[in-house]
């Protein structure tokens, strides 16, 4: 599905662009996830958007501002941040929100919103869109898609397991790629702790 959104944008002429990871199960984080001492919901959640939208715009961002609170689990057996909200900076000045949003009572979801000059492409909830504009007035058509697409989910993993067996094997995500992804990661974590805008230095 998001392969499919992929092919419409247009990346030149994205201005901004929105990310929320939404868990949607509070309960799973006061089993082993509260138990582990530097658990992240940056590393736990907040990391799939952030490879998402990396992977859409193909471009890293230089800066990360990131802010969060416990309100959702406040006085539970989980006593870290299980809300944050990441504020990035890439190159041309397009601007990004990602957010990760661990204490949602809601469905499992992915959400996504592409601000382009013209147009928005939209994959909510209730379905994935694609909004335009013609004689001042706002359309929209609705963009098919398999989501959540379970058949092919361990298809990354997988293939990660194999290059490591097999150096000839063709990567779907190359090494640096999930270096800059930690990096970015690790970042937004230092933001968050440090309460102040992060540049971003990649290896």
């Amino acid at each position: 599905m998001f392969k499919s959104i992929k092919k419409k944008i247009f990346t030149k002429k994205i201005y901004y662009l929105e990310a929320d990871y939404i868990w949607g199960r509070p309960e799973k984080l006061l089993q082993w996830r509260s138990k582990i001492k530097d658990y992240s919901i940056t590393l736990g959640a907040g990391i799939h958007m952030i490879d998402l939208v990396m992977w859409m715009l193909k471009s890293r961002p230089l800066y990360v501002q990131a802010f969060g609170n416990n309100l959702a689990t406040k006085k539970t057996a989980f006593s870290k941040k299980s809300f944050a909200l990441y504020v990035f900076q890439f190159p041309n000045n397009v601007l990004v929100k990602v957010t990760s949003n661990a204490g949602s009572i809601y469905k499992h979801f992915h959400e996504l919103k592409i601000f382009e000059k013209n147009r928005t492409l939209v994959h909510s909830y209730s379905g994935s869109y694609l909004f335009k504009k013609k004689n001042k007035e706002t359309f929209f058509n609705k963009i098919n898609n398999n989501y959540p697409d379970k058949e092919n989910r361990k298809k990354l993993i997988q293939n990660f397991i194999d290059s490591l067996l097999n150096k000839k094997t063709k990567e779907i995500i190359s090494f640096k790629e999930q270096i800059d992804l930690m990096t970015v990661c690790f970042a937004s974590d230092k933001s968050l702790i440090l309460g102040k805008k992060i540049k971003i230095s990649y290896l």
